[in-house]
């Protein structure tokens, strides 16, 4: 998908300000293109120091491992609590 389908038509043909704005959205997209490209790469569960850690494309989350209460193998989630009480869910990618 190219830059110039998000430039309106206003910018498209005679601005002068036109290739300022393709350039600068072509370097968002190269941008967030390798962003998610690493954090594809690197996504996952690790279990380090008492600690989980899940690495998803967006987000990482940090676990304590005694808040852990149920692991649902068929889901893929983890239960857990924070320390406040609250009872959470938090997919596995």
């Amino acid at each position: 998908m190219g830059a110039s389908t998000f430039v309106p038509r206003a910018l498209d043909s005679g601005s002068t300000r036109s290739g300022a704005v393709l350039g600068a959205l072509a370097v968002l997209f190269a941008v967030a293109g390798v962003t998610l490209a690493v954090r594809t790469y690197r996504m996952g569960v690790e279990l380090r120091d008492g600690r989980v850690t899940l690495r998803g494309v967006l987000r990482t989350t940090r676990i304590p491992q005694s808040a852990i209460t149920h692991v649902h193998v068929r889901e893929a989630t983890v239960v857990w609590r924070r320390p406040d009480g609250a009872v959470r869910r938090s997919r596995v990618a």
